[in-house]
């Protein structure tokens, strides 16, 4: 496995424990995220990575495809979770939810730099309402 891939496998990983020190780890000092068209900042992308944490703590991501072009790795994937903690104004439902999307990660030689991530939201709000 490349040092890129290595790095897209880690933030998979850091989902599947819980790891927001993982993430700490592998994102640049520089990272930069835009999630469903919202731009954040590394502080900020680890505020929503703790935040998704809370919100779904059993979540677990499946690659269904990965690419790569350059220090580009692109992966579609769907995770599978539990609503326990607030979400995007979502009180939690304990509902079993699937999120399918597709993200972009743009790898310097030792960290993520930035993520391009767009995520079916609106199908994720219809599980909460179901």
């Amino acid at each position: 496995m490349s040092s890129t891939h290595n790095l897209v496998a880690q933030y998979y990983l850091a989902y599947h424990e819980n790891s927001i020190n993982r993430v700490n780890i592998i994102f640049s000092d520089n990272y930069t995220a835009e999630i469903n068209g919202q731009t954040l900042n590394r502080r900020e992308g680890i505020i929503a990575v703790s935040n998704f944490f809370d919100a779904f703590p059993d979540v677990k991501f499946t690659i269904h495809d990965s690419f790569q072009e350059g220090k580009k790795i692109v992966t579609r994937w769907t995770c599978n979770g539990s609503h326990w903690g607030e979400f995007a104004g979502y009180e939690p439902t304990q509902k079993s939810v699937q999120i399918q999307g597709i993200t972009i990660f743009e790898i310097n030689k030792t960290h993520i730099e930035k993520i391009w991530t767009i995520y079916d939201e609106l199908n994720l709000f219809r599980q909460f309402e179901a």
